[in-house]
């Protein structure tokens, strides 16, 4: 007789009971939306479940409120009842956000939750002001580049291509003769000519993905470049290297004076990145959409800003925005350049005329191409009161979705949904948003 073996049986339904004794912190608002109106009153709610543990349904937790990314106003703790409490209604005088952030203590583990309220969130003003010569600055820097030649080239990457797509590691020529901008373009092998959809860089320093998936599920030319004037093909070791060493805090770099900001090759390296699209023969030589996430969706921004030829920017959660909102007791856009410890006031004073060179806020104001942008309500990373106040100021045609419960590092299906709705719609030129 066969010995029947009953371990993995045993161990998945052991795991499977262990699972369920997790608890679950949830915070809620009174509005299924989480929007208020200046003056309005709101009230969190949190709720404890998935654990077996009776105790757990009267426990303390522990909860503070914070104007978004702000240090907390009130902290406190109170027992739940039935694993619910209520706690008290709050509110906001001026246009922002305010946000609960509860925890418990179970088996010595830390068991989180978190809601935000958006109170007026479209009337939010930026704290950033716009240089004088904030237009003559960088028109300037373009026409400077503008004589430096491309000098581009295209590798095959064969062992990436399809059926469909052949895939290049490009590069060109940035801001200054040998400085140089890489990237991986994906071409369809069909003759013809395409739209162009541009991806931009989330912060770091990595190897680009391929944008395959777009390419071929849409049958355009896709572009993805890095910033940092590294080739897309090397070894995965030397971009830990580098980012752990060289590049560790590039975004923390220069910016005591406008023409030192790490930043500065890069927002022309993107523009850099439409002269070279502008060379493909396979490029319909009309429809560009740019799109990308955190430093990716300013990027965005501003790639669409500098160069007008650009039909469509898509971004999500962008970060450098509104810098300058920590200088006036409010949350600002990574990075975080007047929180460094190291600050002192005269560095702040120079920091603050340097930054609105660079800030998406001043960007967001020449903008003449439509705008599709998504965030979250929890996201403390990019904080959602510096991205309404660079949004706000956008006079072109725009669109924008909200997803309450989503943080920094969350992109749920819905979210992916909606910017892909918007490449489409910019791609073919069917540009037509309701506002939410």
């Amino acid at each position: 007789m066969k010995k029947i073996i009953l371990q993995p049986i045993v161990f998945i339904l052991f795991s499977t009971y262990l699972f369920a004794q997790l608890p679950i912190v949830e915070v809620s608002l009174d509005r299924d939306d989480w929007l208020y109106q200046t003056g309005d009153s709101a009230s969190f709610g949190v709720a404890v479940s998935g654990s077996l543990d009776s105790s757990l349904q009267n426990t303390a937790i522990n909860y503070e409120l914070s104007h978004d990314t702000m240090e907390p106003f009130l902290k406190g703790s109170v027992h739940l009842k039935n694993g619910f409490i209520r706690l008290g209604k709050v509110s906001m005088k001026e246009p922002g956000f305010l946000r609960c952030k509860v925890d418990l203590m179970y088996h010595e583990k830390l068991y989180e939750g978190v809601a935000t309220a958006a109170f007026s969130p479209e009337k939010i003003v930026p704290t950033t002001p716009m240089p004088e010569d904030f237009a003559d600055f960088w028109e300037m820097e373009m026409e400077r580049i503008a004589a430096i030649p491309l000098n581009s080239t295209m590798r095959l990457l064969e062992d990436k291509c399809t059926a469909k797509t052949n895939v290049y590691e490009v590069s060109f020529q940035n801001d200054r003769s040998g400085s140089k901008i890489y990237g991986i373009l994906c071409v369809p092998k069909n003759s013809g000519q395409y739209p162009v959809l541009m991806r931009l860089p989330y912060a770091g320093v990595y190897q680009q993905k391929i944008d395959l998936k777009n390419a071929e599920e849409k049958g355009i030319i896709t572009l993805v470049i890095g910033i940092h004037g590294i080739p897309e093909t090397l070894d995965s070791e030397i971009y830990k290297d580098l980012a752990a060493g060289p590049l560790t805090t590039y975004g923390s770099f220069g910016w005591y004076h406008r023409d030192a900001v790490y930043y500065k090759r890069a927002y022309l390296g993107c523009k850099r990145a439409i002269d070279f699209i502008f060379t493909l023969d396979q490029f319909d030589k009309e429809n560009i959409v740019v799109w990308g996430g955190s430093q990716g969706g300013a990027l965005s921004i501003i790639t669409g800003a500098l160069d007008k030829r650009v039909k469509g920017i898509v971004t999500s959660k962008p970060s450098l925005c509104d810098m300058t909102g920590y200088l006036h007791g409010r949350a600002g856009g990574p990075p975080r350049i007047f929180m460094d410890e190291h600050n002192t006031p005269e560095m702040k004073i120079e920091k603050a005329k340097v930054s609105p060179y660079f800030d998406v806020v001043n960007f967001s104001k020449i903008i003449q191409c439509p705008v599709f942008l998504t965030l979250g309500y929890n996201d403390i990373t990019c904080p959602p009161t510096s991205i309404y106040a660079s949004y706000n100021v956008i006079n072109s045609e725009k669109g924008i979705k909200a997803f309450k419960q989503i943080n920094h590092f969350q992109n749920p299906p819905e979210l992916q949904e909606a910017q892909d709705k918007a490449i489409d719609q910019f791609l073919n030129l069917k540009i037509k948003f309701r506002k939410e």
